[in-house]
């Protein structure tokens, strides 16, 4: 295998391209391969060696501590140099996404006891990860007193409590169901007495937020300031309209599958993300022709079955939801609809539950077709309704008023 930094970033560069990457991108990472190149010129004659490349990278990771580079310029330089560093190890570059280590790491004996702890439970993956987070920050915490799961006490978790509260205002339940999960497994193995008596550690909730929905008038504004003539405006019309009229999550919107849409009954058929439960609802046929518009003329051809993909090489599914809410940023910029604090892409579906309440349809109904457990679920979904709020308004005819503003 070559050993010149030159030569190796041209296989690298080449791999990039079999992968289907655009001109401008594979433009903008030969631009930033340059820099590595001149440095191993002046540090080696050319001549790859890990100690170099380290050195390389710790220095433009400085600058970034200082401020000196945009985080956009560090993040492409760390993944040019990861690239580098696995093609020479390998001989191939798997471009996988390089994730940051954890930010707290306890003891090893502490994340076995927690992989024990989550192994007891029936939660999900996904929750899973986040009562990790919160274990492995809990552990730190206790590690830093020198103290063990043993010594876990009444009065230490108020004193946790106390110290993560203000960091932590929006997540003390979670905080607390995470330690509960761990404290009862450690009762169970006899390194706790007792359970802890957590009702005397009832966290103070956060004020809940009225988070605005979007009113019909702007989702209108919206959809007809896209423009559908290109692939990308054709591909964000259809996501758009399909939130608006299912009122479905952003991370179902990027799962759904090709096999999902039942084009004869008219409706779509998809196991959530988030619950793990299965959800099959109607969509109009304005919907059914803006998806199927953007397949016909403008998905591009995949071996993916995801229905919305990237619009520019690699065409691979979208990330994620929040690909979502900067795309509607933008457009909402374009079709002036203003912004509002804490509105983004999942606020679509509030605006379907909304408009459901508007048309009083009942609370069950509405929490059937957005695909919750139960009623109260769907409750902080619908947002106050003008219409509906006046009509709650008491009128003082009856009211015998003598005096003052109202006389």
């Amino acid at each position: 295998m070559h050993t010149q930094v030159g030569i190796m970033v041209e296989e690298i560069l080449h791999l990039m391209e079999k992968r289907g990457l655009s001109p401008s991108t594979l433009k903008q990472n030969r631009s930033s391969y340059f820099g590595i190149k001149r440095w191993f010129a002046k540090q080696t004659c050319g001549e790859y060696d890990p100690g170099s490349l380290d050195a390389f990278f710790k220095r433009y990771e400085d600058r970034f501590s200082r401020q000196e580079i945009k985080e956009q310029q560090f993040q492409q330089i760390k993944r040019m140099t990861n690239y580098l560093k696995e093609y020479a190890e390998t001989g191939n570059v798997s471009f996988k996404r390089y994730v940051s280590p954890p930010k707290y790491l306890p003891s090893a004996a502490a994340l076995e006891l927690i992989e024990s702890a989550l192994a007891a439970t029936t939660l999900t993956d996904k929750y899973k990860y986040s009562v990790k987070c919160n274990l492995r920050r809990f552990f730190c915490y206790l590690e830093s007193r020198d103290l063990r799961a043993s010594n876990i006490s009444i009065s230490l978790l108020q004193e946790y409590y106390s110290y993560i509260f203000p960091s932590n205002t929006g997540n003390m339940d979670k905080i607390a169901h995470s330690l509960k999960i761990l404290t009862s497994y450690l009762v169970s193995e006899n390194i706790l007495r007792d359970m802890p008596d957590f009702s005397c550690l009832t966290p103070r909730r956060a004020p809940k937020k009225i988070i605005p929905a979007y009113s019909k008038d702007e989702a209108i504004k919206i959809l007809t300031s896209i423009d559908t003539g290109t692939p990308a405006g054709k591909r964000n019309y259809a996501i758009i309209l399909l939130a608006c009229g299912t009122g479905l999550r952003g991370c179902d919107v990027a799962n759904l599958k090709l096999p999902d849409i039942n084009w004869k009954s008219g409706e779509i058929s998809i196991v959530q993300t988030k619950t793990e439960k299965p959800l099959r609802l109607p969509i109009s046929g304005q919907i059914r022709n803006a998806v199927a518009d953007y397949i016909l003329s403008g998905r591009p051809k995949s071996e993916y079955q995801n229905v919305f993909l990237r619009v520019r090489a690699p065409f691979t599914p979208i990330a994620g939801p929040s690909i979502f809410s900067n795309t509607i940023a933008r457009i909402c910029d374009n079709a002036g609809v203003g912004k509002k604090p804490g509105r983004r892409f999942h606020s679509l579906r509030r605006s379907f539950g909304t408009w459901l309440a508007g048309e009083e349809v009942d609370i069950k109904t509405i929490s059937q077709m957005l695909g919750h457990a139960d009623l109260d679920s769907g409750k902080p979904y619908i947002s106050f309704d003008d219409n509906q709020m006046s009509a709650c308004a008491t009128g003082f005819e009856d009211i015998p008023v003598k005096g003052g503003v109202y006389a």
